[in-house]
């Protein structure tokens, strides 16, 4: 199975977010409908 490495900028926070997903549309959706920071 495969693993991406993912980065991602937020505008709002001014903050990257780097990780590892198996499904990264999965987790691009869960961080642009979370409402943690």
């Amino acid at each position: 199975m495969h693993h991406y490495l993912y980065i991602l900028y937020s505008n709002s926070l001014d903050k990257y977010y780097i990780g590892v997903s198996k499904n990264p549309k999965v987790r691009l959706h869960f961080h642009n409908t979370s409402t943690k920071g």
